[in-house]
């Protein structure tokens, strides 16, 4: 069969990138601080979806989910284990609040990038450097405003 000229840009985008280069790799190709391309794009929202969904089977294992309040605990046992369980309950109780805090984190980052304003900076509108948004894809800051908002505290 022969080569088309769209079939060999093919193979040579695909060998410029290595054979079995992970959609990571790929979107870390991309490093040039310009708008992210729409590959790269597209393997950030896998991760943020595949994230999502991580905390949400979290959430379930805890006895709680990302779109209520609610919290379901087991009750303790006997009243000699009371402190005890009030122990573990607040430890429980913890840690769903900081997986419902990284679930609206990871539902801001894919609700950008349904509405195209992903990778720009929340505080200043800056284009956040792709390479920034691939190690921490739910980021709505720039490193220079993050650094600048960490001061502050």
């Amino acid at each position: 069969m022969p080569l088309t000229p769209g079939h060999a840009a093919k193979l040579a985008a695909h060998d410029e990138r290595g054979v079995g280069a992970s959609q990571a790799t790929r979107a870390r190709s991309n490093l040039d601080g310009g708008p992210m391309d729409q590959e790269s794009l597209q393997t950030i929202r896998a991760t943020l979806d595949e994230e999502r969904e991580s905390i949400e089977r979290q959430l379930a294992e805890h006895g709680a989910s990302a779109s209520s309040d609610d919290i379901e605990l087991p009750a303790g046992e006997a009243f000699a284990d009371s402190g005890q369980a009030t122990a573990e309950r607040s430890e429980a109780i913890g840690m769903i609040e900081q997986l419902r805090s990284a679930h609206r984190e990871v539902a801001g980052a894919l609700a950008r990038i349904a509405e195209g304003t992903y990778g720009k900076c929340e505080n200043c509108g800056q284009q956040i450097p792709p390479e920034r948004l691939v190690a921490l894809p739910a980021t709505r800051l720039c490193v220079a405003c993050k650094q600048a908002l960490g001061e502050g505290r």
